[in-house]
Protein backbone atom coordinates (compact mmCIF):
# COMPACT_ATOMS: atom_id res chain seq x y z
CA UNK A 1 0.00 0.00 0.00
CA UNK A 2 0.86 3.72 -0.55
CA UNK A 3 -0.31 7.08 0.42
CA UNK A 4 0.47 10.33 -0.84
CA UNK A 5 -1.15 13.51 0.59
CA UNK A 6 -1.73 17.26 -0.18
CA UNK A 7 -1.04 20.27 2.13
CA UNK A 8 -2.45 23.84 1.70
CA UNK A 9 -1.58 26.56 3.49
CA UNK A 10 -4.40 28.06 5.43
CA UNK A 11 -3.65 31.68 6.86
CA UNK A 12 -0.09 30.63 9.00
CA UNK A 13 -1.17 26.96 9.33
CA UNK A 14 -0.73 23.87 6.91
CA UNK A 15 -3.48 21.84 6.20
CA UNK A 16 -4.08 17.97 5.16
CA UNK A 17 -6.41 18.91 2.27
CA UNK A 18 -6.37 15.20 0.52
CA UNK A 19 -4.94 11.54 0.75
CA UNK A 20 -4.91 9.08 -1.74
CA UNK A 21 -4.19 5.67 -1.15
CA UNK A 22 -3.13 2.73 -3.18
CA UNK A 23 -3.66 -0.79 -2.65
CA UNK A 24 -2.45 -3.49 -4.31
CA UNK A 25 -2.96 -6.90 -2.90
CA UNK A 26 -3.35 -11.30 -3.44
CA UNK A 27 -5.59 -12.46 -1.01
CA UNK A 28 -6.73 -15.84 -1.31
CA UNK A 29 -10.58 -16.62 -2.05
CA UNK A 30 -10.87 -12.58 -2.71
CA UNK A 31 -11.62 -11.06 -6.50
CA UNK A 32 -11.30 -7.94 -7.03
CA UNK A 33 -14.62 -6.72 -6.45
CA UNK A 34 -14.29 -8.25 -2.86
CA UNK A 35 -10.76 -6.67 -2.32
CA UNK A 36 -12.28 -3.22 -3.31
CA UNK A 37 -15.21 -3.72 -0.62
CA UNK A 38 -12.89 -4.36 1.80
CA UNK A 39 -11.09 -2.10 1.49
CA UNK A 40 -14.12 0.43 0.81
CA UNK A 41 -15.25 -0.95 4.53
CA UNK A 42 -12.21 -0.30 6.40
CA UNK A 43 -11.67 3.32 5.13
CA UNK A 44 -15.03 3.84 6.04
CA UNK A 45 -14.22 2.44 9.63
CA UNK A 46 -10.70 3.74 9.77
CA UNK A 47 -10.61 5.54 13.59
CA UNK A 48 -7.80 7.52 11.77
CA UNK A 49 -9.77 8.49 8.58
CA UNK A 50 -12.53 9.75 10.85
CA UNK A 51 -10.74 11.99 12.68
CA UNK A 52 -9.74 14.00 9.80
CA UNK A 53 -13.20 15.15 8.48
CA UNK A 54 -12.83 17.60 5.66
CA UNK A 55 -10.12 15.52 4.04
CA UNK A 56 -10.79 14.02 0.69
CA UNK A 57 -9.53 10.23 1.12
CA UNK A 58 -9.27 8.56 -2.74
CA UNK A 59 -9.03 4.98 -2.97
CA UNK A 60 -7.14 3.19 -5.66
CA UNK A 61 -7.53 -0.42 -5.13
CA UNK A 62 -5.76 -3.32 -7.71
CA UNK A 63 -5.23 -7.13 -7.38
CA UNK A 64 -1.26 -8.16 -7.19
Amino acid sequence: ATESSATKRIGGDFAIKRIALSVCGEVPGLDETALREAAERARRECPAANALTGVEIDLEVTLA
